[in-house]
């Protein structure tokens, strides 16, 4: 039987942000409605922004959610170091038991944190989105689906079966159990990062 989710000890959600002004409003909402749900759980939370040197208003619009959100944090880059970078800074800022990723573009949802979750009952370690799941829904065009199904088989061969039950390598939406996650932490700066680390884990 599935534990209930207050009985998780505690998450940090981590958020790269580079040039990401346009859709700041739309993931300060979703994450206010993150807030929520992990109130009414009764589960401990911090939320931190990692600005990886960004020269529109992304830094401006964070620190001014940082006024009216206690539990925000928001770390800076002077300059863009890259999103593999901008994790690490996240990864070693953390301090919660578990670590969840989101991309501030809001193409994964982060009121989905909740669904993440509920894997490590089960004994998870790491647990992935993916829109390439069997049931998800995705509206990309057909050359990125056709190129991203290729790359999974490829890291699938390269892993001789490890990675079989992984859907997508790259995905920027997903939770960690953090002691763990500290022993696999990615070297590279770009966004080889996410396969990375996720490769690490396996």
């Amino acid at each position: 039987m599935k534990k209930n989710l207050a009985e998780i000890d505690g998450i940090s959600v981590v958020t790269p942000c580079y040039n990401e002004e346009e859709g700041m409003a739309l993931l300060f909402s979703r994450l206010n409605s993150l807030e929520q749900m992990l109130i009414c759980e009764e589960i401990e939370y911090e939320i931190i922004l990692v600005d990886d040197g960004s020269v529109d208003r992304t830094r401006e619009l964070a620190e001014q959610a940082l006024v009216d959100h206690e539990h925000y944090q928001l770390v800076c880059h002077e300059r863009n170091q890259g999103i593999g970078a901008a994790l690490r800074t996240g990864f070693r800022t953390a301090s919660k038991h578990i670590v969840v990723t989101v991309d501030a573009d809001t193409n994964y949802d982060v009121r989905d944190v909740p669904l993440l979750l509920e894997y490590f009952n089960s004994g998870a370690d790491l647990v992935t989105g993916s829109i390439f799941a069997p049931g998800a829904e995705w509206n990309y065009p057909a050359h990125r689906f056709v190129l991203s199904r290729s790359l999974v088989e490829l890291y699938r061969r390269a892993l001789k079966g490890k990675g079989d039950n992984i859907y997508t390598f790259t995905c920027g939406f997903r939770a960690y159990e953090r002691e763990k996650l500290l022993e696999c932490l990615p070297e590279a700066d770009d966004f080889v990062a996410t396969a990375e680390v996720l490769i690490r884990f396996l």
